[in-house]
């Protein structure tokens, strides 16, 4: 009896530490989001560096964020289904670098299907529009960039790991070093993307 006590207490024991140890995220790994209230609480979720690991991310409704002190998302490294919806009305002129929806997207990070529109002009030193070391596929970029370095469409720069395939940018760039239609610098893989965008007219102009 004494023996089937001890067993039941180690089970236990064991059991409680793996609960300890399981990220946060493995208590919920599909994530919906359908409003406003829903997009703001993701993003501030994802202050946390571990937090977005092993999760998936539905988009089920256009966003737009028009009026909202924006702040980019830190740090993403699951998966991000945009199923072709659109995140608009993104605004961001404050000082800062890495200032995409996504600051990073890590090598465990993909995001499909989702279209962004919006206005970056960073102040101070402006380096990269946001970095991709993950898998960005189908998505499309519309509006105004302006930057000092690393400066791009779709991402700043894209990463040794990065690949970004089938994407497109209409947006109007402007930048100083490394600027590109779709990535401002690019380390990875790009195919099958398009770019109808201006590149530097202002600068030309001058």
């Amino acid at each position: 009896m004494k023996y089937l006590k001890r067993i039941s207490a180690l089970l236990t024991a064991v059991t409680l530490i793996f609960s300890l140890v399981l990220p946060a995220s493995a208590a919920e790994t599909n994530i919906t989001i359908s409003t406003l209230e829903d997009f703001l609480s993701f993003s501030e979720q994802c202050t946390k560096d571990t937090w977005s690991y092993g999760i998936t991310v539905e988009l089920v409704s256009d966003i737009d964020l028009s009026g909202q002190d924006f702040t980019p998302i830190p740090i993403f490294q699951g998966v991000f289904r945009g199923n072709g919806h659109t995140i608009s009305g993104i605004s961001f002129d404050k000082k800062g670098s890495k200032v995409g929806l996504f600051r990073t997207l890590t090598s465990s990070a993909s995001v499909a299907d989702l279209t962004v529109e919006g206005t970056l002009s960073p102040q101070g030193s402006a380096s990269s529009i946001g970095e991709n070391y993950g898998t960005i596929n189908r998505c499309c970029a519309k509006g105004t960039v302006n930057g000092q370095e690393d400066t791009g469409g779709i991402v700043g720069l894209n990463g040794e790991e990065g690949q970004i395939s089938d994407c497109s940018s209409s947006v109007s760039l402007t930048g100083v070093i490394n600027t590109g239609g779709i990535s401002g610098r690019n380390l990875g893989l790009i195919e099958h993307c398009a770019t109808s965008g201006s590149i530097n007219i202002q600068a030309d102009q001058e």
